[in-house]
């Protein structure tokens, strides 16, 4: 998927960094050898099939076109702390699935102010709502989405 390591094995890539592509799109190097290189598969690649172009320091490219961009994985909402929780509260998402970067919280249709992101943790402030049941959808950067419906807006006190 985007973001992810890959490595390149081959030959005659050359001692001095060149540049890589992954669908037309630059690939981040990592490190580079003659035999030998490793790169961040770039943002704004669709899932299927894709060239990768190797274009050494000289100028000479080779191609590839035995890659496949993966799907980014599926989130999933495991659970929450509390189950029930008054507007401002801290509200705690486990499971997986969520990347390393900030996406976004809703809480019954309002954005709830992210406090802390992980791939298996998010917390998150509890927005301003009127008392009542509220679904909670999770999408992550990469616009994976999940939900969870099990979740009570308290009234404030």
């Amino acid at each position: 998927p985007v973001g992810a390591t890959v490595s390149l094995y081959g030959s005659n890539f050359g001692s001095t960094p060149g540049t890589v592509t992954i669908g037309g799109k630059a690939a981040t190097v990592q490190s580079w050898s003659p035999y030998y290189l490793t790169v961040t598969v770039p943002s704004g690649l669709n899932p299927g099939k894709a060239t990768i172009a190797v274009t050494a320091a000289d100028g000479q490219t080779g191609t590839s076109q035995a890659f496949t961009v993966q799907a980014p994985p599926t989130p999933t909402i495991a659970g929450l702390y509390p189950n029930s929780a008054a507007p401002g509260a801290t509200l705690y998402l486990y499971g997986s699935n969520f990347g390393a970067t900030a996406g976004t919280v809703t809480i019954g249709g309002q954005s709830a102010k992210i406090l802390q992101w992980s791939n298996y943790y998010v917390a998150v402030q509890v927005p301003t709502l009127q008392p009542g049941s509220a679904t909670i959808a999770l999408k992550t950067a990469g616009g994976q989405s999940a939900q969870w419906t099990m979740f009570t807006v308290l009234a404030l006190t």
